[in-house]
């Protein structure tokens, strides 16, 4: 799956949260679709960060 293709797909699932009224913070990463293997911290980090911010 090409880079353009997913920078799609995040477009609207962006798109489909917020009109949920829900805030939506989105977070580009430079990593492969698969990021929690080859990438396990930055995913961690990721994940982390979000949780965080979790009412």
């Amino acid at each position: 799956m090409g880079r353009s293709r997913i920078d799609i797909q995040a477009a609207q699932a962006r798109r489909l949260l917020e009109s949920t009224g829900r805030p939506v913070t989105f977070t580009p990463l430079d990593a492969p679709h698969t990021m929690h293997e080859p990438m396990a911290q930055q995913y961690a980090d990721a994940i982390t960060e979000w949780i965080k911010s979790l009412p």
